[in-house]
């Protein structure tokens, strides 16, 4: 870790380590890892941190390699949600040996000793929560007491979904083996954001990486990257999506550069995403890092979108596919009202609830998850490309500083040979903007 300029390194054995969480009230810094929570001083990472005995269950361990599983990579408890959920918990799922479980994690539990365990029945039932596969990329985010979580949630990893569980309300997720709505997908980040006052509004968001349909042909599969989103208040349909999202709409992310022939050479494997929070709080800057999806170009680069770009797309047209030997081509037709993807609200009076919203409008939501438009970066290109490296990006964190001469975003980029960039983004006339690297970190070899 990266603290006052000072590189700091966990006194930790290597392994898998997937997740951190910093308590800043608390002053600890929270590590999920294979089959152990640890708690450390954020003001001293150094010391020797406090730890949660959490294994998978001796009978799953069993199951899991009776499947055919590997004992060390599968077979264990990897930790994959690690969530703040309110003043005194955490709540923590993990993968159990292919049989995910969950737990509520009194912080006060690290207090006790330095070592504790964590025993199968203070556990509850993972699935919609968390993958059963530890190589699944998965994303979840608290909300108001709820978690939206996006995952594989089968044992084959085939049902790529974006569940909301926990609360009062019934358990609602997309479609199920529907590749319209989601294709293999790998998540990346989830957040709630706000485009306006008015609360009915508020939405939560989505990243990821899929099979794009829209591109599939002669050219077999192709990953697109995506940011989709759903309505806070949305508790599904009544004759149709029932307990499924009915305001669940999707766009694709571009991040792109132009090469000498004119064609665009994309960057369509998304890896991070870090929104940056200015004066203005409806309109973030949302940091997209991304690498490429082909074997013979080595690449990576950052694009950085502005939330309003994200917000047009989304008031857009949508892509419309007759049938199998058609072509995906701009809906033509009559879009039904509410316009689907529209939260209930006051605003539209006699609809309070997606549950009142008319078939047609669920239907249209069912068939018709993707918009057009894309969300295009600022100044239509990356802020910082690099080809050829002996390395690839793979995590991204910004900080906003404030200078004699203005203010600057830093950016902080990891990559997977253990080298960090140290970068800054100098904004520029006209949506431009120029990335200057001022060093480089070699953390680990």
């Amino acid at each position: 870790l990266i603290q006052n300029g000072r590189l700091l390194t966990l006194p930790l054995v290597a392994g898998d380590l997937h997740s951190l969480l910093p308590d800043e009230d608390r002053r600890r810094l929270y590590v999920a890892m294979k089959d152990n929570l640890l708690s450390t001083s954020l003001d001293d990472i150094t010391q020797n941190p406090r730890k949660l005995y959490w294994p998978a269950s001796p009978d799953r361990v069993q199951e899991c390699l009776m499947a055919g599983k590997d004992p060390e990579l599968e077979c264990a408890n990897f930790l994959r949600v690690l969530q703040p959920f309110n003043q005194t918990h955490l709540y923590v799922c993990g993968t159990g040996a292919f049989n995910p479980r969950c737990a509520f994690i009194a912080t006060s539990v690290f207090h006790q000793s330095e070592h504790q365990t964590l025993s199968y029945s203070q556990t509850e039932c993972g699935k919609g929560k968390c993958p059963y596969d530890p190589f699944q990329k998965t994303a979840s985010s608290i909300v108001d007491g709820e978690l939206y979580a996006g995952i594989t949630s089968d044992f084959m990893s085939r049902d790529s979904a974006f569940f909301r569980s926990l609360g009062s309300r019934h358990v609602i997720r997309t479609e199920q083996y529907d590749s319209t709505w989601l294709q293999d997908a790998q998540f990346v980040r989830v957040a709630p954001l706000s485009e306006t006052d008015n609360p009915e509004d508020d939405k939560v968001y989505v990243f990821f990486t899929e099979r794009a349909q829209e591109a599939e042909g002669a050219a077999g599969k192709v990953l697109y990257s995506r940011v989709a989103r759903v309505c806070k208040n949305d508790i599904g349909g009544q004759r149709s999506l029932v307990n499924k999202w009915s305001t669940f709409q999707k766009a694709r992310m571009v991040c792109s550069v132009p090469g000498p022939d004119g064609l665009q050479t994309h960057f369509d494997q998304l890896q991070d995403i870090f929104i940056l929070h200015g004066k203005d709080k409806k309109n973030p800057l949302i940091y997209g890092l991304f690498t490429t999806s082909s074997d013979i170009l080595n690449g990576s680069a950052v694009c950085v979108y502005r939330m309003e770009d994200v917000v047009r797309a989304f008031k857009g047209n949508f892509l419309h596919k007759e049938g199998p030997q058609y072509k995906w081509a701009e809906f033509t037709g009559k879009v039904p009202y509410p316009r689907p993807g529209t939260c209930p609200s006051s605003t539209y009076g006699s609809y309070s609830s997606t549950r009142e919203y008319p078939d047609d409008v669920i239907f249209f939501s069912r068939t018709h998850p993707l918009l057009q438009e894309n969300v295009l970066p600022l100044g239509e290109r990356p802020l910082l490309v690099r080809v050829g490296a002996h390395y690839k990006f793979s995590k991204l964190l910004v900080d906003r500083v404030e200078a004699v001469d203005g203010t600057y975003d830093v950016l902080f980029i990891g990559t997977d040979s253990g080298l960090v960039l140290k970068a800054i983004h100098l904004p520029r006339e006209h949506g431009q903007s120029q990335e200057v690297t001022l060093e480089q970190l070699q953390v680990f070899q």
